[in-house]
Protein backbone atom coordinates (compact mmCIF):
# COMPACT_ATOMS: atom_id res chain seq x y z
CA UNK A 1 0.00 0.00 0.00
CA UNK A 2 3.04 2.29 0.75
CA UNK A 3 4.51 1.80 -2.52
CA UNK A 4 1.18 2.31 -4.67
CA UNK A 5 1.23 6.20 -2.42
CA UNK A 6 4.45 7.01 -3.61
CA UNK A 7 3.82 6.04 -6.89
CA UNK A 8 0.55 8.03 -7.11
CA UNK A 9 2.57 10.87 -5.13
CA UNK A 10 5.45 10.78 -8.06
CA UNK A 11 2.98 9.99 -11.06
CA UNK A 12 1.55 13.56 -9.88
CA UNK A 13 4.80 15.90 -9.05
CA UNK A 14 5.67 14.86 -12.70
CA UNK A 15 1.91 15.88 -14.01
CA UNK A 16 2.19 18.92 -12.57
CA UNK A 17 5.80 19.31 -13.90
CA UNK A 18 4.90 18.72 -17.16
CA UNK A 19 1.67 21.09 -16.79
CA UNK A 20 4.09 24.14 -15.83
CA UNK A 21 6.16 23.30 -19.06
CA UNK A 22 4.03 22.13 -21.58
CA UNK A 23 0.53 22.44 -22.55
CA UNK A 24 -2.59 20.48 -23.53
CA UNK A 25 -2.24 18.31 -26.23
CA UNK A 26 -3.93 15.09 -27.50
CA UNK A 27 -3.17 11.72 -28.81
CA UNK A 28 -4.75 10.80 -32.42
CA UNK A 29 -5.98 7.61 -33.75
CA UNK A 30 -8.16 6.57 -36.32
CA UNK A 31 -9.56 10.20 -35.82
CA UNK A 32 -10.45 10.11 -32.15
CA UNK A 33 -8.48 12.49 -29.78
CA UNK A 34 -7.50 11.98 -26.44
CA UNK A 35 -6.63 14.73 -24.56
CA UNK A 36 -2.96 14.50 -22.76
CA UNK A 37 -0.48 17.05 -21.00
CA UNK A 38 3.06 17.04 -23.26
CA UNK A 39 6.43 19.25 -23.02
CA UNK A 40 7.79 19.28 -26.12
CA UNK A 41 11.98 18.89 -25.81
CA UNK A 42 14.34 19.59 -28.57
CA UNK A 43 16.74 16.72 -28.83
CA UNK A 44 20.34 17.46 -27.26
CA UNK A 45 23.40 16.88 -29.24
CA UNK A 46 24.65 13.75 -27.55
CA UNK A 47 21.23 12.20 -28.01
CA UNK A 48 21.75 12.27 -31.28
CA UNK A 49 25.24 11.18 -31.60
CA UNK A 50 25.02 7.28 -31.36
CA UNK A 51 22.72 7.11 -34.75
CA UNK A 52 21.05 9.00 -37.99
CA UNK A 53 18.76 11.19 -36.57
CA UNK A 54 16.64 13.85 -38.24
CA UNK A 55 17.47 17.64 -36.39
CA UNK A 56 13.92 18.18 -36.67
CA UNK A 57 13.02 14.92 -34.00
CA UNK A 58 12.08 16.36 -30.98
CA UNK A 59 10.97 14.81 -27.49
CA UNK A 60 7.91 14.94 -26.32
CA UNK A 61 7.35 13.97 -22.42
CA UNK A 62 3.63 13.24 -21.70
CA UNK A 63 1.86 12.82 -18.69
CA UNK A 64 0.78 9.24 -17.57
CA UNK A 65 -2.29 11.25 -16.13
CA UNK A 66 -5.71 12.26 -17.67
CA UNK A 67 -5.71 16.20 -17.54
CA UNK A 68 -8.99 15.26 -17.30
CA UNK A 69 -9.79 12.55 -14.93
CA UNK A 70 -6.62 12.51 -13.42
CA UNK A 71 -6.38 8.64 -13.92
CA UNK A 72 -3.59 6.83 -15.69
CA UNK A 73 -4.08 7.30 -19.64
CA UNK A 74 -6.18 4.18 -20.73
CA UNK A 75 -4.62 3.17 -23.37
CA UNK A 76 -1.22 4.21 -23.14
CA UNK A 77 0.61 6.23 -25.95
CA UNK A 78 1.53 3.57 -28.91
CA UNK A 79 3.18 4.19 -32.23
CA UNK A 80 -0.55 4.24 -33.88
CA UNK A 81 -1.08 7.31 -32.33
CA UNK A 82 -0.04 11.00 -34.00
CA UNK A 83 0.53 14.28 -31.34
CA UNK A 84 -1.33 16.80 -32.08
CA UNK A 85 -0.82 20.38 -30.67
CA UNK A 86 -2.48 23.44 -31.05
CA UNK A 87 -0.98 26.74 -32.58
CA UNK A 88 -1.18 28.28 -29.25
CA UNK A 89 1.96 25.81 -27.87
CA UNK A 90 3.71 25.43 -31.32
CA UNK A 91 4.07 29.57 -31.11
CA UNK A 92 8.25 28.43 -30.38
CA UNK A 93 7.91 26.48 -33.79
CA UNK A 94 6.53 29.42 -35.98
CA UNK A 95 9.58 29.34 -37.46
CA UNK A 96 9.92 26.27 -38.58
CA UNK A 97 6.26 25.32 -40.03
CA UNK A 98 5.14 28.67 -40.59
CA UNK A 99 1.05 29.85 -40.46
CA UNK A 100 -0.81 26.66 -38.65
CA UNK A 101 -3.92 25.86 -36.65
CA UNK A 102 -2.47 22.60 -35.10
CA UNK A 103 1.11 21.03 -35.88
CA UNK A 104 0.98 17.38 -35.79
CA UNK A 105 3.92 14.86 -35.08
CA UNK A 106 4.10 11.35 -36.07
CA UNK A 107 5.53 8.86 -33.38
CA UNK A 108 8.84 7.65 -35.17
CA UNK A 109 9.77 5.06 -32.01
CA UNK A 110 7.94 3.12 -29.89
CA UNK A 111 7.03 5.57 -26.73
CA UNK A 112 9.23 4.56 -22.80
CA UNK A 113 7.61 4.12 -20.00
CA UNK A 114 9.43 6.03 -17.69
CA UNK A 115 9.25 5.16 -14.09
CA UNK A 116 11.01 2.38 -11.74
CA UNK A 117 7.34 0.42 -10.98
CA UNK A 118 4.58 -1.37 -12.96
CA UNK A 119 3.31 2.32 -12.72
CA UNK A 120 4.22 4.32 -15.18
CA UNK A 121 5.47 8.12 -14.36
CA UNK A 122 5.27 9.73 -17.76
CA UNK A 123 5.89 8.80 -20.94
CA UNK A 124 8.93 9.72 -23.31
CA UNK A 125 8.05 9.83 -26.89
CA UNK A 126 10.01 10.36 -30.35
CA UNK A 127 8.49 12.57 -32.36
CA UNK A 128 9.21 14.34 -35.73
CA UNK A 129 6.81 16.92 -37.85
Amino acid sequence: MIAHFATARAQARWDNLIKRQGDRGALRQNGIDRAISVSIQQEKPMERLGGISNPLDRTALVSALDPDTGIELSPPPSERDVLVLDADFVMGFHDQFGDIDQATFKIIAPPDSMGASAHTLYWRIKVRR
